[in-house]
């Protein structure tokens, strides 16, 4: 078992905390063990969002871990997996803003951008060894979801509505004036955004072992990806906070769309190389692959 836990400090922000450990278990004298690893970060922040009256608004927590086990049956068998998880949160972006920082660091926001992320992995690999030939097989599973804020604000202002940025100038945003000469309640604004992905790759290949001028590979390939992408834009509220329904619509939206999408591909490969000669080697290789992609946008 080893272990280790600490902090640290930045100047004008936050203190920081983290934690990791890892731990060894033999559960069978070379036949099985398992190992685990997992962490925790507590990253304070230091960038104040002086628009927004946060201070040190972009800390950041980051927690996960990873399983292996590795399981010997026989000599020539081996079983290894692994999982991953991973699980990210931020409370606001690191953009900064020069004309507003004045002694620290400062953004100038004038709706909430934070960030989550989920991350599961997992793979499952199984190496066979027939003497003359070794099969191996592994199998990958991913499945992620993002999460994702962006202030859209500036954007409506002066690229829609086309407001003069001498007029309305960064103190004139500060202070919101220039955000009641926009019609309608279409500001502050934010652009929200999901990206989910859940993906399983399995290949499955034979290698010669067998010494001679004569080596090859042959195997199969099989990927299945699905992918769900919902992006929404709406205002939020005075203090940039993006409110939602109970069915998920964002309260005050103008704009959303909805993509669904898979992806299947299958392939067949082989590779053979020959040793013609002391030092020269040819090589020859030839691969199939049928690919379906579909695409689907409301």
């Amino acid at each position: 078992v080893v272990g280790e836990a600490g902090n640290q400090t930045t100047k004008s922000g936050e203190e920081s905390f983290f934690a990791k450990g890892v731990l060894n278990v033999p559960l069978v004298k070379d036949r099985l063990a398992v190992r685990l690893t997992a962490y925790d970060f507590d990253n304070g922040g230091y960038i104040d969002d002086v628009y927004l009256g946060e201070k040190n608004a972009n800390d950041e927590h980051t927690w996960g871990g990873r399983l292996g086990v590795r399981f010997t049956p026989t000599d020539n068998l081996v079983i290894t997996s692994t999982t991953y998880y991973q699980d990210l949160k931020t409370d606001a972006n690191y953009e900064l803003y020069e004309n507003v920082a004045v002694e620290t660091p400062a953004s100038a926001n004038l709706s909430r951008q934070p960030f989550y992320d989920k991350l599961w992995m997992t793979n499952l690999a199984v190496d066979y060894d027939f003497k003359l030939a070794q099969l191996s097989y592994s199998f990958s599973y991913q499945d992620r979801e993002v999460e994702r804020y962006g202030d859209q604000t500036r954007f409506i202002i002066y690229s829609i509505f086309r407001r003069n940025p001498a007029i309305c100038t960064e103190a004139a945003l500060r202070d919101r004036s220039c955000l009641a000469t926009v019609p309608g309640s279409f500001v502050p604004l934010n652009s929200w955004a999901t990206e989910t992905t859940k993906a399983q790759i399995h290949e499955l290949r034979l290698t010669s072992r067998t010494e001679g001028k004569l080596r090859w590979t042959a195997g199969m390939y099989y990927e299945n990806r699905d992918t769900r992408r919902w992006g929404q834009v709406a205002e939020t509220t005075d203090d940039g906070v993006l409110r939602f329904d109970s069915a998920g619509k964002a309260i005050g939206r103008i704009f959303a769309r909805l993509n669904n999408g898979d992806r299947k591909q299958w392939a067949l490969f082989g590779e053979a190389d020959y040793e013609v000669a002391p030092g020269i080697k040819a090589t020859a290789g030839l691969r199939w692959s049928d690919t379906s992609r579909r695409e689907v946008q409301n």
